[in-house]
């Protein structure tokens, strides 16, 4: 039973991408002209960018509605009409719930590309007389509005998922609205959750820096072939030389608090 509505949920989330791809490519058939290269895209204001950043952000909405929410929607449930005291029942809970905070965390990166795409072609608007034709105004502010709505819809469901590993979990503290949630939230990690935040931060920063520099030739050779310029390089190398000095400046800043004999988990 349960293969069956995992077939079937599939089946809807492919027909509903099927249909705002469909949307997007009709659009972006009837927008995009023939000539198109990329240099029309980088600097022509053009309404279809706007239907395409529109677009994969319904997208993205769509997903995260068939994933993140629904994960949400079943830990919820779970927690709700099952008994509290069970910790095989917590545990379920819990891989669920995590579940939601990956696919959404996944999710909410995704949907700064619409967001880059739109503020891209707002900028080159800017430039030119476009910005200010009624049409224009409106497909520019409509569009913005779906974009924004689908990352204000993360941002909610993420603090929903907050306050319910909370309520399970009354130890835990911290507001999502609040600019201090890591530190209150981290001081309320045990030993073991301390150690597992020690490893996945360690791996991931290794495999960040490793992947920065990766990027960082890669703008060099998009400069090269496509002629993006040097600030994508700039940039790129900038994130890889803020991730090594800000790693070790922390390790040097707890190396001395272990000598002088504090505490740093």
């Amino acid at each position: 039973m349960k293969r069956k509505i995992s077939k079937f949920s599939l089946l809807i989330l492919a027909l509903c991408l099927g249909v705002v791809g469909g949307i997007v490519g009709f659009l972006g058939g009837k927008y995009i002209p023939r000539d198109f290269v990329l240099d029309d895209f980088l600097n022509t204001y053009s309404p279809y960018t706007f239907y395409i950043a529109t677009g994969l952000s319904i997208c993205i909405l769509i997903i995260s509605l068939a994933f993140p929410f629904r994960y949400y929607c079943k830990s919820k449930s779970m927690y709700k009409n099952g008994n509290k005291e069970d910790d095989e029942l917590i545990s379920a809970v819990d891989r669920t719930l995590g579940k939601s905070t990956i696919t959404l965390s996944i999710l909410s990166i995704l949907s700064l590309i619409p967001f880059a795409i739109w503020f891209h072609n707002f900028a080159v608007s800017l430039k030119t007389d476009a910005l200010f034709e009624s049409s224009a105004v409106f497909t520019l502010w409509s569009n913005y509005l779906i974009i924004f709505a689908v990352i204000l819809f993360q941002f909610l469901l993420y603090r929903a998922v907050v306050q319910l590993v909370k309520k399970i979990n009354p130890e835990k503290k911290g507001e999502v609205l609040s600019i201090k949630f890591s530190k209150d939230w981290e001081s309320t990690l045990d030993e073991a959750e301390k150690m597992i935040v020690y490893k996945v931060s360690r791996k991931a920063y290794v495999f960040i820096s490793k992947f920065s520099y990766v990027m960082f030739f890669l703008a060099l050779i998009g400069d090269l072939l496509f002629g993006f310029g040097v600030v994508p390089a700039i940039f790129t190398g900038a994130i890889a030389v803020a991730s090594v000095l800000s790693a070790n400046i922390y390790l040097y800043s707890l190396s001395k608090k272990v000598r002088n004999g504090e505490d740093v988990l």
